[in-house]
């Protein structure tokens, strides 16, 4: 492991030893920048999925996926709102088709047979199902976890990242827990969190953290990475590197 305290944000390197998903050792690196009469705040980003920039390229890429029948549909849900689509449209000629036979002449036929209003249908159908931008898109228990811990909404961008321009806005929820925590990485893997005192404006954070994944030339690291943005660069070293020291061993320090 490295740290990196001359870069803005610091950067603190990691690999890929923990895997993906949530594990104790992501916890255990959060809980040790958790300082006292601190709150825990993770963030929830809802986006706008109309002004996706890439919304053209992922609705081409569902409707391909669909087509070639590998698009995942447990409860056949979607087959039956697509069939729906094209028994109203000049696609169908034989009014007596049945579902499975409309299904496998769609699946059979060249998608450029498809007249293009029937088409941008389909594709506005697989978009709005398969794709995530909101809270309300999530399942009713995902919901129901952060609704339940919202402290704060806002659109306060603290990332180091540019601020997507179909950013809506962000929900902050509070955690108190080991638990509430790994629940947090199960929604978002790659997640934003900060610490603040109780009470403080979410200006005003001690650490803003964001966790990630980054592809290195050769030579160049590769594997997870904790960006750590703070204004409180002496109480980081005097008190949080000496806890993550203490819970993973020596950290390779580049001031």
């Amino acid at each position: 492991m490295k740290l990196f305290i001359h870069t803005d944000p610091i950067r603190f390197e990691v690999g890929y030893e923990w895997g993906y998903g949530p594990c104790s050792e992501i916890v255990d690196m959060i809980f040790s920048f958790w300082g006292k009469n601190q709150e825990l705040l993770f963030a929830y980003r809802e986006l706008d999925r109309d002004k996706d920039e890439h919304k053209d390229e992922i609705s081409e890429d569902l409707i391909e996926a669909f087509h070639a029948d590998i698009l995942y549909d447990e409860d056949g849900k979607m087959e039956k709102k697509i069939y729906e689509i094209l028994v109203s449209s000049s696609y169908v000629t034989d009014p007596k088709i049945t579902m499975e036979q409309l299904l496998t002449k769609f699946r059979t036929a060249d998608l450029k047979n498809v007249d293009s209003s029937t088409k941008q249908q389909i594709k506005e159908a697989l978009y709005k199902s398969y794709t995530i931008y909101e809270l309300m898109d999530e399942p009713s228990e995902t919901q129901s976890f952060i609704n339940e811990r919202i402290k704060s909404e806002n659109s306060l961008w603290l990332s180091h990242y540019n601020k997507p321009d179909h950013l809506k806005r962000i929900l902050w929820y509070k955690l108190s827990s080991r638990e509430e925590v790994v629940k947090a990485i199960e929604i978002n893997f790659w997640f934003s969190c900060m610490l603040v005192d109780q009470g403080a404006p979410l200006e005003e954070y001690n650490y803003f953290l964001t966790y990630t994944e980054e592809h290195g030339d050769i030579g160049e690291h590769d594997g997870m990475v904790l960006y750590i943005k703070t204004k409180k660069l002496i109480e980081f070293m005097d008190l949080v590197v000496p806890k993550l020291e203490s819970t993973f061993g020596k950290i390779d320090i580049i001031i």
